[in-house]
């Protein structure tokens, strides 16, 4: 069993402030991946977990018991790093095999956990060569095979995919998810990644200047943002944002920016009319944006900035009144630039939010 708790967690390094009041319940064997920007926390998260550093206040729990006063050797966590930290004279079997060596293990124990773990991660064939014969995909299979023998209740990763080219990343995360569905452990990951975090998580933890934005499957969180910051961190390309206010047109709702203006369902307005806010900012993801040639068709009359070719699909990036949004589009329509277009913005995916503080304060999205 491995539940970790975090407990009003708070750690400062002189007048910085890296992590405040941070509450987080991980469940056992649950994959949560804490997100966000540099700086924002997560690393330091990670090391006061495992004993690396002190928290200023705040508590540590596993399993119901406090472990923040426990130095790092007793802990039951082994931690991943970004650099590898691979011994450059010992060969492969030394490196994964160094842990045990330190805690005495029994040499029969050893071999039988280094080749349980070699063969795991598909290095068995790698146990004679020393860390510069091998390529950066090799080596943090090293890393994770070092840490898989110990057996600990809690593995903790931070950033160990950031040196590795594109391809391979994407190949290593599905790896590490398919490892955590094996070995049925609790797994925190750090990454500044959000595809990385969608991805491979159960649930993820936002992140932002040093404080929790928002906790939740990533679905949820993806879904439901509960601030501008989240929605815009979440989703490749993020979301738009349209600094917008609230008016009537024909005695419709409407938002108007500049010259335009766009229908706001009912739904909206009356979440909005509750919150009261001076300042609108309309949220669509790029999925949600419809780009019509059809020039006689419905929609705000817009003007093409940009096409952005991706094989599967196209970014087509338009200009509505002095705002550019970008559409996740079909690569089989043409696009060129300076084309005059209709846009449509899904009704049922809209997003408004309070500009002065960033909250969200309504959206047409159904959980």
């Amino acid at each position: 069993m491995a539940r970790v708790v975090l407990e009003s967690l708070t750690k400062h390094f002189g007048d910085v402030v890296a992590i405040e009041d941070l509450n987080l319940e991980i469940e056992d064997k649950e994959f949560v991946t804490l997100v966000g920007p540099s700086g924002c926390g997560k690393t330091t998260t990670l090391r006061i977990v495992a004993g690396l550093e002190k928290p200023t206040s705040g508590h540590i729990f596993f399993d119901d018991e406090p472990v923040e006063h426990l130095p790092a050797q007793v802990r039951d966590v082994a931690m991943v790093f970004q650099s590898y930290a691979l011994y450059p004279h010992m060969d492969v079997r030394g490196n994964i095999s160094f842990p045990l060596r330190m805690m005495k293990t029994p040499k029969d124990v050893i071999n039988e956990r280094v080749t349980w773990a070699a063969q795991l991660l598909g290095i068995l064939d790698l146990l004679d060569r020393k860390p510069k014969e091998l390529s950066g995909g090799q080596r943090q299979r090293v890393a994770l095979a070092r840490a898989l023998v110990r057996e600990p209740a809690v593995f903790l990763l931070d950033e160990p995919l950031s040196n590795l080219d594109a391809k391979l990343r994407v190949t290593t995360r599905a790896e590490i998810k398919k490892l955590h569905e094996q070995l049925q452990k609790t797994f925190i990951y750090v990454t500044h990644d959000q595809a990385e975090a969608l991805t491979m998580s159960d649930r993820i933890a936002v992140l932002d200047q040093a404080t929790l934005q928002q906790f939740g499957t990533c679905q949820a969180v993806y879904d439901q943002p509960v601030n501008q910051f989240v929605a815009g961190f979440l989703g490749t390309p993020p979301m738009n944002f349209i600094d917008c206010s609230l008016g009537a047109c024909d005695g419709q709702s409407v938002l108007r920016w500049g010259d335009v203006t766009c229908p706001v369902p009912e739904k909206l307005i009356g979440q909005v009319d509750r919150y009261n806010p001076s300042t609108l900012v309309l949220g669509v993801r790029p999925e949600s944006v419809l780009v019509q040639k059809d020039f006689e068709a419905e929609g705000i009359t817009s003007t093409v900035y940009v096409v952005e070719p991706l094989g599967s699909d196209q970014l087509v990036t338009v200009e509505i009144g002095d705002t550019l949004v970008k559409a996740r589009m079909d690569p089989d329509i043409p696009f060129s630039s300076g084309e005059k277009v209709k846009v449509n913005l899904a009704p049922d995916r809209l997003y408004l939010f309070d500009k002065a503080g960033g909250k969200r304060i309504g959206t047409t999205r159904v959980p």
